[in-house]
């Protein structure tokens, strides 16, 4: 029996999570505080799924993916181990936005912001996913609601250029301190600085 053809939104799913697995072993090695990252699910990919349909699942035991979101194993600053939520987009030159699906059909811009509020993204560019040159890392929970747009078929994109700046992973500052280090560490303080 020959062998299914992949159709362009297939091959481009399993390429963007090949991607997203070379650049977080990237950051493994960059980080020792970084002690993991997994597929946040069923990763086999699976178009046009809907919360319902995602409920459904759960309810009969299967496992469920949103996606390429991936839990990102981590000890923060006072080195106890935790975990969260992180989508990683890499591509080769910088850009300023990013598409993504609701969860919830007819979605409307609370149920967006609901679905995100808790979700750290981390932009890469330049370079190769191992070893991007530029970085932004940040929490879309943060985000003004300006930043999220309706398009079409419960797809929404969200926009940062007014807001986030790419930062180099060679710059340093001032103080000799290195700026992704500072970028990364936003995510190990969390826990502390939101008391």
């Amino acid at each position: 029996m020959p062998e299914r053809k992949l159709g362009k939104i297939e091959k481009d799913f399993l390429e963007a999570k090949e991607i997203t697995k070379r650049t977080s072993e990237g950051l493994k090695e960059k980080f020792d505080w970084i002690e993991d990252f997994r597929f946040a699910g069923d990763i086999s990919f699976k178009p046009n799924r809907t919360k319902v349909s995602i409920q459904e699942a759960t309810e009969r035991n299967e496992e469920v993916s949103f996606g390429l979101n991936m839990i990102m194993t981590y000890y923060d600053i006072k080195k106890i181990k935790r975990e969260t939520e992180v989508v990683i987009k890499y591509r080769v030159s910088p850009f300023y936005d990013i598409m993504f699906k609701s969860y919830i059909k007819n979605s409307v811009l609370a149920d967006v912001t609901k679905q995100f509020k808790n979700i750290w993204i981390i932009l890469a560019s330049g370079g190769t996913p191992e070893a991007p040159t530029a970085f932004i890392v940040t929490k879309l929970g943060e985000y003004p609601e300006q930043c999220f747009t309706s398009t079409t078929n419960n797809r929404w994109k969200i926009s940062f250029n007014k807001y986030l700046k790419w930062k180099s992973a060679k710059q340093l500052s001032i103080f000799g301190d290195d700026m992704i280090a500072d970028e990364f560490n936003k995510i190990r303080k969390e826990k502390y600085e939101s008391k």
